[in-house]
């Protein structure tokens, strides 16, 4: 109920739907097997490494660990100048090289920019994807998001 409670009108009216016709059920398994595939797992409120100052969703789907290091979030505008995101590179490999975490949600320009100068300084990286791990996207930065991945 609370995760329904998040939806607009229309958008509960098809939960609804699907949740009385077994659909969502078989969904859900249908996602289970392929975040199985991809080695992904769900993150709850329930789990011990819940980031405490979050409070919506109440559902992540993740691949890798939560290191327990300090995280600073790099976001910035999708159409960044060049200075801009030469810029954004470079503070991702300073905070990487700074052992903190970098996170982002790997959307064009800026964000891309943070997470990829902490990748090369050999920092650790969180891409929080808005899209989730079916559909990634930005569609462009499906190599980057393998990269990042691959590395763990």
């Amino acid at each position: 109920e609370a995760f329904r409670s998040h939806l607009n009108a229309k958008q509960r009216q098809e939960y609804d739907h699907n949740t009385s016709t077994g659909m969502l059920k078989r969904m859900r398994l249908q996602e289970l097997k392929s975040l199985d595939v991809l080695g992904a797992r769900y993150l709850t409120p329930l789990c011990r490494t819940w980031p405490a100052v979050c409070t919506s969703p109440t559902l992540f789907r993740m691949i890798g660990a939560l290191k327990d290091q300090k995280r600073i979030a790099i976001i910035g505008a999708r159409k960044a100048s060049r200075l801009s995101s030469h810029r954004a590179r470079a503070l991702g490999a300073l905070l990487a090289l700074a052992g903190k975490t970098v996170v982002s949600g790997g959307a064009l320009g800026i964000d891309i920019e943070g997470l990829a100068g902490a990748h090369q300084a050999g920092g650790e990286t969180l891409t929080v994807l808005g899209s989730g791990l079916m559909h990634p996207a930005p569609r462009q930065h499906i190599e980057q998001f393998r990269v990042l991945l691959d590395r763990g």
